[in-house]
């Protein structure tokens, strides 16, 4: 997880993941990752801290930048590129209370220093995308705020790339669908994310309706122009316009191979911080008599995995077949000691006590 990565402090190692992320999306079809996360997370009460790299500016821009790079391979369109897309633009992770999708009411010198800043970095490292937020900034929605999609995004900060929002964030605005998606377009929003029909608003829904706003002179021709310039430039540097992405079966069958999965090893290894050793660590397989395992996740592997992966934001419940180990059975397989599990349900991370009684 990016939080992970982000204690690393390794920017080649997240170029790295980056890299290998972007093969194997190749080898399935995929070309553009809702990713990298690039603001910062100050408040750990926010749901979504761990797709986070760090909770300072300068961190959390450095770690998106190296992820992009690996991503797009350097540059949009190089080889074996995919399109990165920094997200959420801006506020999450500053919101009052920690609230996902809440407001962020600090001055605007804060505001554009922890929340904005980080893009500058994801600009300055070429991403093709940037995904809104759902939050809001003194209670206006990001998804329908010109100041800092167009003023500071486009302008200050000269993204070139085109906008996108996030799930269903139009319908979030205030107002009828009219009114929202003249907003968000006017905004300088380049396109809109619907949910496949979850909502009342359809793709039929969204070009009548932005026909008929352009035919109304509420949304400009200028602006659709833009928008559309934004997308096909992109597409073009991704070779899009001349077909489909083929899928390279080099690629296909290089999935989860043991080069990647060594490197996703050692993202684990770097991710791990210690805080204090008392001459604990290492542990001794001839003094330590006894290791108590305790936790939910010890040994369920849905935690482990967390959000992203078996579920958006994990999955407690249910079973998923696996070929990876949990601490609990690693710790058993390693260490020949007795074992002693406790899980007590209001423990969500392993807790790992080595005794020498």
């Amino acid at each position: 997880h990016p939080i992970g990565l982000g204690a690393s402090r390794n920017l080649a190692l997240v170029e790295q993941v980056g890299r290998i992320t972007a093969l194997e999306m190749l080898g399935v079809g995929a070309n553009w990752t809702f990713a990298p996360t690039t603001g910062p997370a100050l408040d750990e009460r926010w749901g979504r801290t761990y797709e986070a790299f760090a909770e300072t500016p300068d961190l959390a821009g450095q770690m998106a930048a190296a992820s992009i790079k690996g991503l797009q391979n350097g540059k949009l369109g190089a080889s074996q590129s995919v399109l990165a897309c920094a997200k959420h633009y801006a506020g999450d992770g500053l919101t009052d209370g920690g609230k996902n999708a809440g407001d962020v009411t600090v001055d605007e010198a804060t505001f554009r220093k922890i929340a904005v800043e980080p893009y500058r970095a994801a600009i300055a490292a070429g991403v093709g995308s940037v995904m809104a937020s759902y939050s809001s900034y003194k209670g206006v929605k990001m998804t329908g705020n010109k100041q800092w999609l167009t003023d500071v995004l486009k302008g200050e900060l000269g993204f070139q790339g085109f906008i996108t929002s996030d799930w269903d964030a139009v319908s979030q605005l205030p107002g009828t669908w009219n009114e929202q998606l003249k907003t968000a377009i006017n905004a300088g929003l380049d396109m809109v994310m619907l949910s496949h029909g979850k909502t009342a608003h359809t793709a039929a829904d969204l070009t009548s309706t932005l026909s008929a706003l352009v035919n109304s002179g509420d949304v400009s021709a200028d602006r659709i122009k833009d928008a559309v310039r934004r997308i096909l430039a992109v597409k073009c540097e991704m070779g899009l316009v001349k077909g489909d992405t083929q899928i390279d079966a080099a690629l296909t069958s290089a999935i989860g191979s043991a080069e990647h999965r060594a490197v996703a090893r050692d993202a684990v290894r770097q991710s791990l911080v210690l805080l204090k050793n008392d001459g604990v660590l290492p542990i001794s397989k001839t003094t330590v008599k006894k290791i108590h395992v305790c936790g939910a996740s010890a040994d369920s592997l849905n935690n482990q995995c967390g959000g992203w992966t078996v579920g958006w934001q994990g999955l407690s419940s249910g079973t998923r077949s696996f070929t990876i180990t949990n601490p609990l059975g690693r710790i058993q397989r390693l260490i020949v000691a007795p074992i002693g599990s406790f899980r007590p349900a209001t423990a969500w991370m392993p807790l790992i006590v080595p005794s020498i009684l």
